[in-house]
Formats: C-alpha cells, sequence, structure tokens
C-alpha cells in the first residue's frame, strides 16, 4: 500500500468513526444534552476549541463572578460558558449558536451568555493571572531563551502585531467616540487591537484602546510595553524586541 492509499484509508477510517459517534450521540443526547457526557474528546474540542479539562477549568474560573441561577429557568454557568465558547471559536450568528444540539438557547440568552463569560473574564483576577508581560529580568530571560532554544533566534522576547475587530459603527454625532475615527483603511468601522505573544503562541499584552483609524506604529509608540522595552534596551543591547506583521 502506497502512501496515497493509506492516506485515503485513513480518511475513511475517520469518516466511519465520524458517523459512529454522530449516530450515538444523536441517540444520546435525547436523553442528556450534556457534551462533557455525550462528546469524545476530538469532538469536544471541534464544538468548543478547548479541551474537556480546560473548559471545567474555565467554568470554575468564572463562576464566582456570574450571578448564581436562583430560579429554575435560569441557565447554570456551565451552559452560559459553552455558549460563549462556540461564539468565541467560531464567531457565527448568535441565533446559530443557540440553536446547537448542546446548547438549545435562545438568542437574547445566548447575549447575556457570552456578555456574563467576557465581562467574567475581564476581571484583574483572572486577566491578570493569565495576561501578563515579563515582571522582572528573570521572566524576561525565561521567555528570551525558550525563543532561542525552540526558534534559534537571539534575543527575541515577544511577537508583535495588530489586528482590526470588527464593531458596530458608533453614532455618527457621538460627542466623544465620533464614527468616523472607527473606520480602518480597509474601510470598515474596527478596533485596532495590539497584542504580544511568546514562542508558545501565549499571549503576553494587549491593547485595545485605540479605533481602527489609528497606525500600528502609533499604538505601539504610545504602549507601556514600548516604554519598558527602551528601558530594557538602554541597559542591555541585547533584548531585542523583532516587530512580526505587514503593518
Amino acid at each position: 500500500m502506497d502512501l496515497n492509499e493509506l492516506l485515503i484509508w485513513n480518511n475513511i477510517q475517520q469518516d466511519l468513526q465520524d458517523a459512529e459517534e454522530d449516530l450515538i450521540i444523536g441517540r444520546e443526547v435525547l436523553l442528556k444534552r450534556d457534551p462533557f457526557n455525550t462528546l469524545s474528546d476530538r469532538k469536544f474540542i471541534q464544538n468548543f476549541r478547548l479541551t474537556k479539562e480546560l473548559c471545567r477549568e474555565v467554568i470554575d474560573l468564572v463562576t464566582p463572578f456570574i450571578e448564581q441561577p436562583n430560579r429554575r429557568s435560569a441557565l447554570p454557568v456551565k451552559l452560559k460558558v459553552l455558549a460563549a465558547l462556540k461564539f468565541y471559536g467560531f464567531g457565527s450568528y448568535q441565533e446559530i449558536t443557540g440553536s446547537n444540539a448542546y446548547i438549545g438557547i435562545s438568542q437574547a440568552s445566548v447575549s447575556r451568555s457570552i456578555e456574563d463569560v467576557t465581562n467574567a473574564l475581564n476581571e484583574p483576577e483572572i486577566m491578570n493571572a493569565w495576561i501578563h508581560f515579563p515582571r522582572n529580568m528573570e521572566e524576561l530571560e525565561s521567555v528570551r531563551t525558550r525563543f532561542y532554544e525552540k526558534y534559534h533566534f537571539p534575543g527575541v522576547i515577544g511577537c508583535i502585531d495588530c489586528t482590526h475587530i470588527a464593531i458596530i459603527a458608533p453614532p455618527v454625532n457621538h460627542p466623544i467616540y465620533p464614527e468616523h475615527i472607527y473606520v480602518n483603511r480597509k474601510h470598515y468601522h474596527s478596533l485596532n487591537v495590539q497584542l504580544i505573544c511568546d514562542c508558545d503562541l501565549k499571549i503576553m499584552n494587549i491593547n485595545a484602546q485605540f479605533p481602527g483609524s489609528t497606525h500600528d506604529a502609533h499604538i505601539w509608540r504610545t504602549s507601556r510595553v514600548s516604554q519598558v522595552m527602551e528601558g530594557i534596551y538602554r541597559r542591555d543591547p541585547g533584548n531585542v524586541f523583532f516587530l512580526i506583521g505587514d503593518s
């Protein structure tokens, strides 16, 4: 059996496995619509972008910051997290997200779930624990060493780029946030968000304060990380910060 035949056979086996799982799920979901029980690990990741273990960790993290249900019809925190993860992972319409077999809630409930989970994840106790730039020279040196060990680039401590996040246009005559400053170079309304990650693609810094018309270079120049890097470079020119992107 040559390589092409082997790949075709593997694909057939995978399709058969998927079909078998779908049949099992179709029967079980009518009895208990809980993806933690009815989905395989691989299918769970396909649906929610996280492993079951990591999803449970997210649920535990946000639970203290989300109002607990006090009536039978209220959504449990677990379902809110699943709805939010589904929306985060696929960016689909909220109504389509809610109609998923493992969620099954209205568009309005999806909207409230996304808001609740997003606000919880933005709590300083959660965000600062997971997203932070190296806080001292020891942490910075550790990041730099890992970059070199993994990619053999000397002196790199982070990768940076900006990305446009589409938003609904604000009112044209808003006194503080006029509509026109959010129109980016591709002619749609957005925030220009700067992100910095380490060699494992873990986000170390986010700056989402600027409208879509702002140039990437301006965001970098006015960021706190830029000031920190200038100070580090003056003390140790061996620290190089690579800017990766097409800005």
